[in-house]
């Protein structure tokens, strides 16, 4: 059973096991959070016209870029870059 087709089927399985494994129950919850949150919302928004709130859209969006600004000044921003000595002492090492 050394065949290079039964090499190639044991390859085969052992690299897509963990993408089986990971990303179907992943998309499971995704798929059932999305069902779930469109039908608590379905009834808000059944009298609306098509683009009568667009703005409330706008709000998720918002709320990201401020994450994002808040994220970047608190952790980002003065953060210490770990491979700067690693980086320095290489280039040390090149010019010598």
């Amino acid at each position: 059973m050394s065949s290079d087709d039964f090499k190639a089927c044991v390859v085969g399985d052992t690299v897509g096991d963990p993408f089986k494994d990971t990303s179907g129950p992943a998309l499971n919850i995704l798929i059932k959070l999305m069902s779930m949150i469109s039908l608590t919302i379905a009834p808000v928004i059944r009298g609306w016209e098509v683009w009568q709130y667009w703005y409330y859209g706008l709000i998720p969006i918002g709320i990201s870029v401020i994450g994002t600004f808040f994220v970047y000044h608190k952790y980002w921003k003065n953060s210490v870059d770990i491979q700067a000595p690693v980086a320095a002492e290489v280039k040390k090492e090149e010019e010598a």
